[in-house]
């Protein structure tokens, strides 16, 4: 681990020596320097005086010039490098959880024959929390009026993805938990084609209006954050026609 310290120290010698590094990268070369001889003798030869060749000995000094020249011109490739790189991530993370996805999209187009789903809001009376807990039964599931307004309702708002989407999936199952998330309602979704869940959506309304979303076509779950306006019409919807228990 030493070596590599000492070789990236002594890149940056030559900057450190014109003073055009930040405090912060000035301050890691001192301490390094502190403790290491090898680097103290190689800065001290670079602040060591060359005699340069005669005058007349012209071709000398250009090359050593243009050699000074080719090692600042690499450190500087290897800062632009590192720079760009980063530049990069950051405008990609950015895209990534700003641009607003649809329900189509999130979903892989995904048009159901019929609709199972709950709504459950957790309430307080006293100091005891209950659950109020409404579902879609078999009376409406194959209803087009509710089938209709739970897919508007799904398409009208926009999606803007969470960045752990592409750094770790988290199986479903794994729910927010409502009691530090303040969740009011919690809505379940099951869109169902020829007798398969094609599409699982859990959504969660509290001050994230996070989604929680599984699609037949992958095996991952992914997590999206909407519009409260999607969660309140959802949660209204299943209390319209879906029955308590």
């Amino acid at each position: 681990m030493k070596e590599t310290n000492c070789d990236v120290i002594r890149d940056l010698l030559p900057l450190y020596e014109d003073n055009v590094v930040s405090e912060e990268t000035a301050q890691m070369v001192r301490a390094h320097l502190k403790n290491c001889p090898a680097c103290r003798e190689e800065l001290r030869k670079m602040r060591t005086p060359i005699s340069l060749p005669p005058d007349e000995d012209e071709e000398a000094v250009k090359r050593f010039l243009e050699h000074r020249a080719e090692i600042r011109k690499k450190q500087n490739v290897k800062i632009a490098c590192v720079v760009s790189v980063l530049a990069v991530v950051i405008a990609f993370c950015l895209c990534y959880t700003l641009i607003p996805r649809s329900w189509d999209s999130i979903s892989h187009d995904a048009n159901p024959d019929w609709i199972m789903g709950n709504c459950a809001m957790f309430v307080f009376r006293g100091d005891t929390p209950k659950i109020d807990l409404w579902q879609i039964d078999e009376e409406y599931k194959y209803d087009a009026v509710v089938i209709n307004e739970v897919m508007d309702a799904l398409r009208a708002g926009s999606y803007r993805a969470e960045l752990r989407n592409t750094l770790n999936y988290t199986p479903l199952g794994k729910f927010l938990d409502t009691s530090t998330k303040g969740a009011s309602d919690i809505v379940h979704l099951y869109l169902v084609r020829d007798n398969e869940v094609i599409v699982t959506a859990t959504f969660y309304n509290d001050y994230s209006h996070t989604v929680q979303i599984w699609v037949e076509e992958n095996p991952n779950t992914f997590f999206y954050h909407t519009d409260g306006a999607v969660c309140d019409t959802l949660a209204a919807l299943m209390k319209e026609y879906g029955v308590t228990e």
